[in-house]
């Protein structure tokens, strides 16, 4: 054999064994800061945090959810899909045996009387395609990369459905206590209303007074009015999560705890292993390269052992009696020629797709730093704001107070009442509001930096704490 073709056969079987990569070292070392820009000044441990944030009550309602919720269940049957299909991917490297009866009854003519002949034949087939370039251990290993990615799809969907029970439950105790608060209210709003006309019919006080302060006392009516509505909303959207009907009857017993900043404990670069949304999409990746090795092994030839046997009789009983056994063994190679450039294009497409797919990683993957440094920053935010709030609140009341006092005693008007009333009331909405948005500030960043739930859920310290 000439040397040019030993060498033309030997430079073809290398290109048909190469495994070709279109990833680059962006995605495989993303340039990542070696700490986090923001950090709390005082902090605590994010388990004893956690444990105060998941109160025994809420525990049983993620439990329900975990168990019931549908979208998670759907999550549930994706993953046991991309399983059996890495078991259709591994059958290729077999062989595959396929076993046919067939049977026919023909009538024909005989001296004019129908004469009846049968035939029954059974055939083996056994076909088996020698993975000489690797083609379908690639097909195997992008079906094994999708199974990663489906786990940690399930991983993920599980944990921002904690997240959202979590927080829908803080919503409801807000709703809640809102409309505590705006009940309280109107009871205020009543007493001094009651006191202003007892005023005017001493002739101490205008009727302009008592039409404003009327006018409080329906407008927070119809604020409680509204409340009560918001309050069945976010109860619907808890039973919602938890797969319960959407009654609107269920309430949180419980209260605000207290929270406080914790430290995002490791450095940014290991994100792309701790949360399963970057490790899902890191597998999609390697899945989308491992089909480009598909592609790129589809335009090499295909090495097919094939054999079959079997038996035919005119009746059942005769088969396998060994005397009509007939068999045969072949095989062939199949190899492209000629279609029109279309193999080369799909692999150009998969090429492609690992290009698109890469920049679509790296866009996670950076959109998950900037999650982490903008809940750090927000953590301190919230931290502070919360304080003033307080601190005003304190002050708005005490001035609510006294003004109220005042005007009853002609030192001021009723617009000095109202004005301390709308500050007192802001005050305490936005306190009330700002430790929901610390929680889920604290739940958010706790999620952004690959946290879990389920692992301190189950723990035997946590369990300690939430059955006393």
């Amino acid at each position: 054999m000439p040397v040019p073709f030993l060498l033309l056969i030997t430079l073809f079987l290398l290109a048909g064994c190469s495994t070709p990569t279109a990833l680059t070292t962006a995605s495989r070392q993303p340039a990542t800061p070696e700490a986090y820009e923001y950090q709390p000044q005082k902090s605590q441990p994010i388990d004893h945090l956690l444990t105060t944030v998941i109160q025994p009550e809420l525990t049983l309602l993620i439990d329900s959810a975990i168990e019931n919720n549908y979208q998670l269940q759907s999550s549930k049957a994706l993953l046991d899909s991309a399983k059996l299909q890495v078991a259709v991917s591994g059958a290729a490297l077999y062989p595959e045996l396929s076993l046919g009866l067939t049977g026919a009854r023909h009538k024909r003519l005989v001296n004019d009387q129908g004469v009846y002949n049968s035939n029954f034949e059974l055939m083996a087939d056994l076909r088996y395609e020698i993975d000489v370039w690797g083609k379908l251990s690639a097909s195997k290993r992008a079906a094994a990369l999708r199974l990663a990615k489906a786990r940690d799809d399930y991983q993920q969907a599980r944990i921002d459905l904690v997240k959202g029970v979590i927080k829908a439950w803080y919503d409801l105790i807000e709703a809640q206590q809102l409309l505590l608060l705006f009940e309280m209210r109107e009871k205020n709003l009543e007493k001094n209303l009651s006191r202003i006309e007892a005023s005017y019919r001493l002739g101490l006080s205008e009727a302009l007074d008592v039409y404003l302060a009327k006018n409080d006392v329906n407008s927070e009516k119809a604020r409680i009015a509204n409340q009560k509505q918001q309050v069945v909303l976010k109860s619907q959207l808890l039973e919602r999560l938890i797969s319960r009907y959407p009654s609107g009857k269920t309430r949180a017993n419980t209260s605000f705890p207290e929270s406080a900043a914790f430290i995002a404990e490791g450095v940014p670069a290991q994100l792309l292993t701790k949360r399963p949304d970057i490790r899902a999409g890191w597998y999609n990746l390697m899945a989308k390269d491992a089909e480009l090795a598909v592609a790129h092994k589809a335009r090499f030839p295909s090495f097919i052992l094939t054999a079959s046997g079997g038996d035919a009789s005119t009746q059942l009983s005769d088969f396998l009696n060994g005397g009509s056994l007939i068999g045969s063994l072949m095989g062939g190679i199949t190899t492209p020629i000629f279609n029109a450039g279309r193999l080369k294009a799909q692999e150009g497409q998969a090429r492609l797709a690992v290009v698109d797919f890469e920049n679509q990683y790296l866009n996670q993957v950076y959109d998950a730093f900037a999650g982490v440094e903008a809940a750090l920053s927000e953590q301190q935010r919230l931290k502070e704001r919360f304080d003033f709030l307080n601190k005003a609140k304190v002050n708005a009341l005490a001035a609510e107070k006294l003004s109220f006092d005042q005007y009853l005693s002609g030192l001021v008007t009723y617009a000095t009442v109202l004005e301390s009333q709308r500050r007192a009331f802001d005050t305490q909405t936005l306190s009330l509001q700002s430790r929901t948005l610390m929680i889920k500030n604290s739940i958010d960043l706790y999620v952004s930096l690959g946290g879990d739930f389920l692992p301190l859920l189950e723990s035997d310290s946590y369990k300690g704490v939430a059955n006393p």
